[in-house]
């Protein structure tokens, strides 16, 4: 689902990123930052070799080129990501 779509000459766009239990969504990487922000739900944003635990209410940034992944915790995790 996105919330706000790009526009034209905009690089700005929402997306809304809905995982279940365990489950985990790689994002970012590429040649744009991403930024989160989680709304409901909880679990850890692994980045490189660390992860770091999300919680409602958290963001977190992603860097271009960054291999980051969103994984879910046990209530699940709903976020919001650019």
């Amino acid at each position: 689902m996105t919330p706000v779509p790009a526009r034209t000459g905009s690089e700005l766009a929402l997306e809304t990123i809905r995982l279940d239990p365990g489950a985990s969504a790689a994002v970012g990487g590429g040649d744009r930052d991403a930024l989160l922000f989680v709304f409901a739900g909880g679990g850890a944003l692994a980045l490189g070799v660390g992860e770091h635990a999300l919680t409602t209410g958290s963001a977190a940034l992603a860097l271009a080129g960054e291999g980051a992944r969103l994984v879910a915790g046990p209530e699940g995790l709903a976020a919001v990501c650019s």
